[in-house]
């Protein structure tokens, strides 16, 4: 299965999302109310930066980390951000 019909089937509540690359590196983190919504945004081409139809022509995969809130969603994703370092920053 690929990863635009995985979204399908992701938790509608709040998490953290890194997109990853043909070579297994995290391009993106992100964080969202509702994961599936916000994946799907990017799956159906729905979004509003220039720089992104780039980054999603890039993505083989992704992985979700699941929060009980939204706050716990920005630190996890400010904490992936400091760590990983991603290559694509949308701000």
């Amino acid at each position: 299965m690929n990863w635009r019909e995985r979204i399908k089937k992701e938790s509608t509540g709040p998490g953290v999302y890194n997109w990853i690359n043909q070579n297994g590196e995290v391009i993106y983190v992100g964080k969202a109310k509702n994961l599936r919504n916000r994946l799907k945004q990017y799956a159906t081409g729905n979004y509003h930066s220039y720089k992104i139809p780039k980054m999603v022509s890039e993505i083989i995969d992704y992985k979700v980390y699941y929060t009980d809130d939204e706050d716990l969603a920005l630190i996890k994703e400010k904490e992936l951000i400091q760590n990983i370092n991603p290559n694509i920053t949308l701000h």
